[in-house]
């Protein structure tokens, strides 16, 4: 089982030909595919009105939706977030990445992902290589990029 973070869904929007490819490999591989809430909160953040919005509920979330397949994260992910923050603040390394909304959200989608044994399909080899030090949460490049 995959997640896809939210770098990849937001290429897929800005570049066409990543795009191409990347709506191709989404629709053959929805059945191994969640969507984690924390990755629909932060593209429907980033839409810029109306019609960018309704454009990512049609491709990206109805899909999820009609399936069951968004993952929203439970309270012990939440609690499990809050120990993994405190543990990172002790360390003292972390302190810039931690004040980050992304870093948060990127914490949420790992710890998600790994209660439900999923992988997760990043770029964002910084923040989720921390995250796998501290949570063993499974991360990589997807197959399609």
């Amino acid at each position: 089982m995959f997640l896809v973070d939210t770098n990849y869904y937001v290429r897929a929007i800005r570049d066409a030909a990543f795009g191409e490819r990347f709506r191709a490999w989404h629709a053959v591989s929805l059945a191994e595919l969640v969507l984690s809430a924390v990755v629909l909160h932060e593209l429907l953040v980033g839409a810029t009105d109306t019609h960018a919005r309704r454009r990512l509920e049609v491709a990206y979330a109805e899909p999820f939706r009609r399936r069951s397949r968004v993952l929203v994260p439970s309270l012990a992910v939440w609690e499990r977030a809050a120990d993994t923050d405190a543990t990172l603040r002790k360390d003292g390394r972390y302190a810039v990445l931690l004040e980050q909304r992304g870093f948060a959200n990127d914490l949420l989608i790992a710890l998600s992902a790994r209660a439900i044994g999923a992988t997760v399909l990043t770029e964002n080899v910084t923040h989720f290589g921390i995250l796998n030090e501290v949570t063993g949460v499974r991360f990589g490049p997807a197959p399609f990029a």
